[in-house]
């Protein structure tokens, strides 16, 4: 049977603020300025070479470590046309997508055969099939012999938003045969086009209409993006081929990798904010400031920044609409690899609704524990929020917080100790309540739920998924078996005893876990 392994990579923190007019920046993208969030796409022949398959191996038998080495040469050949091509003057030609389809159709066929056969890490194969998923959008995404339009939501954690902070600066971006060739940044302020607004926002805000800046509610960022680029193009009449949303964590580990400069954004912001009062201005002058800079960083700096950037869209903590299910923000129950599994997951979202910036004092731990038998498994999930503010004036206050929490759609729900209100999605139990949390002052949600077990478990596969741009989280995650039950897992727990495996996440990023089971 395949066995399956899953990376947790480690996130950092951020912060935001506003723009009062749309502007043009100057010449500086006119020279072979490339962008930096699509050299993930042509540098994963180095990534896969350099960092997920070791020089040295020792498959049996042994002609499989020949010709994985041969498939990695071939893929490392045909990428390095496109990267050097990315940096000159020179006409990007499609035959080289086309030798980087070929290396990676190769690779994947190499790595099938491998399967079962040998250990190898399971990320190596997921990346190679995302990119052939991807391949027939290279031309269009590096606007080869075309031009191709991006535009990329520069987003505010401090003000918590489903896909990762209110909506600060949108950063306009054209491409022609793959070199940017015009920017703009904008406000969300600026941009007044508004629409309907679903029915939950109306109950919760008391708005009829959103804007750009609310856009982003929906924890489906296709449904989202979407929204968004309709707004954003009735405002500026300009058109919309790619969304980015891209949150100030990121921006904050990216300045820090590319070595441009680390600092600690969130205090320096709101502290321009209680100064000033000023939105826009702290975000517009760092972005644009910041892409310049990419530019002129060596090859071996953009290649750090693109392995960072891919980590970052591998771990959703940057979405890329329209492209791939996985990269793209998508919010879809998580499946099993295999189809002898049993798929389990926890998924919450927050979006803070007041009009301060209260979400940079908040600090959350949660805990999940889970009981098993034969024919159910039980839950106890605890949410405590602690508002670590000592003031009410603006930008700190009270955190006024819409929380809901995505379940399995077997599950039922036995308690919760607040007000709430339950739902049905297609694939999920949903459970949605309101949470303020003052000043000084700390919050504990507790739900219990409950879902059967239909066969007997072999592999089970629980995913917890939170959103980006969390700026602090601590999960602990417990599991409880009968002492008949004989449990196999990859991951190293905290906590191993016969009946019990815990596990401790101290970062925002997805947290998976695979166990084989024997009853």
């Amino acid at each position: 049977m395949a066995r399956h392994h899953y990376h947790i990579e480690v996130v950092s923190t951020f912060t935001p603020k506003k723009i009062e007019t749309p502007k043009t920046s100057p010449k500086i993208y006119q020279k072979n300025l490339i962008p930096i969030l699509l050299i993930t796409i042509v540098v994963l022949g180095f990534y896969i070479a350099s960092t997920l398959i070791p020089k040295k191996c020792s498959f049996t038998p042994a002609s499989y470590c020949s010709k994985l080495e041969g498939d990695i040469k071939n893929l490392t050949s045909s990428t390095t046309p496109i990267f050097q091509s990315l940096f000159s003057s020179g006409r990007f030609y499609d035959e080289s997508l086309s030798k980087l389809y070929t290396s990676l159709t190769r690779l994947d066929e190499t790595l099938s055969e491998i399967n079962g056969q040998a250990k190898i890490d399971p990320q190596i194969h997921q990346i190679v099939n995302q990119l052939i998923l991807l391949s027939p959008s290279f031309s269009r995404l590096l606007a080869v012999n075309s031009q191709t339009s991006y535009l990329v939501l520069i987003q505010d954690p401090t003000e918590l938003r489903s896909s990762g902070g209110y909506i600060d600066t949108l950063a306009y971006f054209t491409l022609t045969n793959t070199h940017i060739t015009s920017s703009r940044f904008f406000s969300s302020s600026s941009l007044t086009a508004s629409s309907p607004a679903p029915a939950s926002w109306q109950k919760l805000t008391r708005q009829t209409n959103w804007q750009i800046r609310d856009a982003n509610f929906n924890p489906d960022f296709p449904s989202g993006a979407k929204e968004i680029s309709s707004l954003f193009t009735r405002s500026t009449s300009l058109p919309v081929d790619y969304v980015i949303a891209l949150d100030l964590t990121t921006l904050e580990k990216l300045l820090d990798i590319s070595g441009l400069g680390s600092q600690s954004l969130i205090p320096l912001y709101l502290k321009q904010l209680s100064q000033t009062g000023s939105n826009n201005l702290f975000l517009s002058s760092l972005v644009s400031s910041l892409v310049p800079r990419l530019s002129q960083l060596p090859p071996s700096s953009q290649m750090a920044v693109a392995r960072f950037l891919l980590s970052r869209l591998q771990s959703r903590q940057i979405y890329l609409y329209p492209s791939i299910p996985s990269w793209d923000g998508s919010f879809t129950p998580p499946s099993c690899p295999t189809t002898n599994c049993f798929s389990d997951f926890l998924i919450p979202v927050e979006n803070h609704l007041g009009p301060n910036k209260s979400s940079a004092f908040i600090i959350r731990s949660s805990s999940l524990s889970q009981t098993f038998s034969d024919r159910l498994v039980t839950y106890e999930y605890r949410l405590t929020l602690e508002n670590t503010s000592t003031s009410s004036v603006w930008p700190a206050g009270t955190v006024k917080n819409y929380f809901q929490l995505f379940l399995p759609a077997a599950t039922s729900i036995d308690s919760v100790n607040m007000p709430y209100s339950a739902s049905r999605l297609s694939g999920f139990n949903l459970i949605s309540l309101q949470i303020d949390i003052p000043p000084g002052k700390t919050q504990n949600l507790i739900v219990g739920y409950h879902q059967p077990l239909s066969q007997p478990l072999s592999q089970y596969l629980f995913s917890h998924l939170p959103q980006p741009g969390l700026l602090s989280l601590t999960f602990t995650h417990t599991l409880n078996f009968p002492d008949t039950w004989s449990v196999v897992t990859r991951q190293v727990p905290a906590v191993a005893q016969s009946s019990q495996l815990r596990y401790n996440v101290q970062n925002p990023n997805p947290y998976i876990l695979e166990l084989d089971i024997n009853q």
